[in-house]
């Protein structure tokens, strides 16, 4: 079957599992989340991302998105790609940070700030100095994931105990048995253009990392 065509949003699933022995029948249900919406100013292609503006302070950036239907968290990861010039090769390398979970809580639009100084200091922070290369910061990639309601509850209940009482309550959602049977969606914008400013200032504020620029 065509497996871009198996799944609509519309649409409730039900999983059914039937014991050839005992006959025991093991069921559960979900909804699918709709697509993920990004802010529109992604599909511009003269836009650009700054964290540092040309009076030489340090600015926020900002991502945004519309609230997804059957979406009831949602989380966001930014993934800065960066090239190294070594004496013998060049490689093109990135690092990762995933923002706190965002629950919904009613509203029709989300967003996740990202301060300037934050930025800067998410580079340094994760980045070797090395003396025997030289870096340059290329773009963006950033990945939003929005997860159903059963999936938050499980998340949830698990998480690590701070307390005297250290049991946790059994969570499942299916019927005569014990896990999760839920739904989650991801949403992939690639290449999102980083400003000159910015760039030009990673190249003077962590020289020790070897950032340069142009």
């Amino acid at each position: 079957f065509d497996t871009d065509d198996f799944l609509k949003e519309d649409k409730l699933y039900h999983l059914t599992i039937t014991h050839k022995n005992t006959g025991k029948v093991v069921s559960a249900k979900t909804n699918l989340i709709h697509e993920l919406e990004l802010m529109p100013y992604f599909d511009n292609p003269t836009f650009k991302m700054g964290f540092f503006s040309i009076s030489g302070d340090f600015v926020g950036s900002s991502v945004e998105w519309s609230h997804s239907k059957n979406a009831e968290m949602y989380q966001l990861t930014m993934i800065v790609n960066y090239t190294e010039y070594g004496i013998s090769d060049t490689v093109v390398k990135s690092i990762q940070k995933d923002f706190p979970l965002i629950d919904h809580d009613g509203s029709d639009e989300y967003i996740q700030q990202i301060s300037g100084e934050g930025f800067f200091n998410f580079l340094a922070y994760n980045i070797n100095k090395s003396s025997s290369v030289n870096r340059r910061v290329n773009d963006i990639d950033f990945s939003l994931s929005a997860g159903g309601g059963d999936l938050q509850t499980y998340m949830n209940l698990n998480i690590p105990p701070t307390g005297v009482v250290q049991e946790r309550p059994i969570y499942s959602e299916i019927t005569n048995g014990y896990g999760l049977f839920s739904c989650r969606i991801n949403k992939l914008q690639q290449n999102v253009a980083i400003t000159t400013t910015t760039k030009e200032a990673l190249a003077n504020y962590l020289d020790s990392l070897n950032f340069i620029y142009p």
